[in-house]
């Protein structure tokens, strides 16, 4: 079940940022309006498997290296991140996403009352998806220091891509 913190906005034009924590079943979550159902295809896991990303309506999917409770950080912008610096991140994934309902969850599948929700305006978002601590992780899987982050911003919908590809493979997939 995801825990969240209070949102706190950074300097620059972040609006929110929260802190969850998430049960990564399967070796991933979803983030998705919080009214989407998603089912997922066979086209669907296997992009996920292949590029840690995958999109249903509503939804965006995302791969980690571990089947466990991962540390996931979402911020919510008016404006695309700029001068990033890129070196610090593993594995780095784009996609659109359309949010209806002003809220979004981020579970696995998971879309009881009582796991929290983000508030959000409802509209159309690029959504870039950073995952780091991909060679820290035990022999057994189990334990690691991968973390992920999702940045979301007004934007258009457009389809998955790997902006910056792990060029090993990838933990869990």
């Amino acid at each position: 079940m995801p825990e969240q913190t209070p949102p706190t906005p950074s300097g620059d034009d972040t609006t929110a940022q929260y802190e969850l924590r998430v049960f990564a079943d399967y070796h991933c979550f979803l983030v998705q309006d919080d009214l989407a159902r998603p089912t997922p295809t066979e086209a669907w896991t296997e992009a996920l498997l292949r590029d840690q990303i995958a999109t249903a309506p509503g939804a965006l999917g995302v791969g980690t290296a571990r089947a466990m409770t991962v540390p996931v950080t979402v911020e919510v912008r008016a404006t695309p991140p700029v001068d990033e610096n890129t070196a610090a991140w593993d594995h780095i994934t784009q996609a659109g996403l359309h949010i209806d309902s002003g809220r979004i969850l981020v579970s696995m599948f998971d879309n009881r009352p009582e796991l929290p929700r983000i508030p959000i305006p409802p509209g159309t978002y690029t959504a870039r998806v950073y995952t780091a601590g991909l060679n820290t992780l035990s022999p057994n899987g189990l334990d690691g220091e991968d973390r992920y982050r999702i940045v979301l911003w007004p934007g258009q919908v457009q389809q998955p891509e790997v902006l910056k590809r792990y060029p090993h493979p990838f933990p869990g997939g």
